[in-house]
């Protein structure tokens, strides 16, 4: 059976605009210099699994609600780290209303809102991601499964073969092709996807 959507969150998402270097802050805005550095201390510690450090940098922040959208990511980011699932919805959403593009706070409600069971706005979000910055295997994993239990399987298949075109490696779009091809009947499909499966564990 393929699982309707995924739950693991990657811990080293990058926006396009990070990766290539042009723009200080991953939601695209401006910010003073001093909020630059709070921000890339906050996402190093948080990084780094420094939940401890994380807290004292965000308890040194003012100004909660006039933060930049980057800040409110990372913020929910460290709220939801600590289980504040309420906390970490409110900064999520507060980023992703103040840069409607910022595909990581997007990215990261994702994660959060199939924790809290809503996965239709999990969805929502994904499919936002993909328009975004596409190519990221989870993200369309997740769409896959969700194609794929609307009977929507030429989409399903065409999403999940995407993945391996991009990580020939990611076994759980093995696992997925596996069972979509043997609904659809296409036995030696099946038994390759399988096997890479098997392989990949």
């Amino acid at each position: 059976m393929i699982r309707p959507f995924f739950t693991r969150v990657a811990e080293r998402f990058r926006p396009a605009s990070a990766r290539r270097g042009t723009a200080p802050d991953s939601d695209g805005s401006s910010t003073k210099q001093s909020e630059r550095n709070a921000l890339a201390a906050l996402r190093q510690a948080l990084e780094s699994g420094d939940i401890a450090n994380a807290t004292r940098i965000e308890e040194s922040l003012t100004g909660n609600e006039a933060l930049p959208p980057a800040m409110r990511l990372l913020r929910g980011r460290l709220a939801w780290a600590r289980g504040d699932l309420d906390a970490a919805d409110r900064h999520l959403q507060a980023a992703v209303e103040g840069q409607a593009n910022f595909a990581e706070a997007h990215y990261w409600s994702v994660g959060l809102c199939m924790q809290r069971g809503q996965k239709s706005d999990a969805l929502a979000h994904a499919l936002i991601v993909e328009q975004l910055q596409p190519g990221i295997p989870d993200i369309r994993a997740m769409i896959g499964a969700a194609r794929y239990h609307e009977g929507n399987f030429s989409a399903a298949r065409a999403m999940f073969e995407s993945i391996l075109e991009i990580d020939p490696q990611h076994a759980e779009a093995h696992k997925n092709l596996a069972v979509l091809r043997q609904e659809m009947q296409d036995w030696s499909k099946a038994v390759f996807h399988s096997k890479r499966f098997s392989e990949l564990q």
